[in-house]
């Protein structure tokens, strides 16, 4: 009787157990090593010189960030390939009742990933015409023989 009620469910469980767990660090592993790879091949396309050019750095640097836009895209990429391990380990099991919200979470992730490439672009775009204002507005405080200044009588009184 007892083993019947607990130990057969339990025996029953372990293989999925046993399955989830491997694939959950043979998971996190690749993530890592996929994270690095990528992260290999985007300093070698020279991805932060071209971001230090564009105003990115200090963008992530202004969000509390790694001045790296390599080093921010290899975190994010290990950490949503973690995050799809992890459901993928937690579906394994055998949860029914969490698979649905497991499967929306995952269809979730690229949305995520571009809603914080969309903010970083946006504060990329708004420093650089941040630049440009001050730009034109140092240039139309000079004085101009083309131009009354300002801050010149004849300005203020036209």
């Amino acid at each position: 009787m007892l083993f019947e009620t607990w130990i057969a469910p339990v025996t029953a469980f372990l293989p999925r157990l046993l399955g989830a767990l491997i694939l959950l660090v043979v998971g996190i592993l690749l993530a890592r090593l996929i994270a690095r790879l990528l992260a290999k091949a985007l300093d070698a396309l020279d991805l932060d010189e071209r971001a230090e050019r564009w105003g990115v750095h200090d963008a992530l640097d202004r969000m509390g960030m790694p001045r790296s836009l390599v080093k921010v895209i290899g975190v994010a990429i290990r950490i949503a390939l973690t995050l799809v391990v992890i459901f993928a380990a937690l579906s394994l099991l055998g949860l029914q009742f969490l698979s649905e919200s497991l499967n929306q979470a995952v269809l979730f992730l690229p949305k995520l990933l571009v809603a914080a490439a969309l903010v970083i672009a946006g504060i990329v775009l708004s420093g650089i015409a941040r630049e440009r204002l001050d730009r034109v507005t140092e240039q139309w405080t000079c004085r101009c023989r083309w131009a009354p200044s300002p801050r010149s009588p004849s300005w203020r009184s036209s």
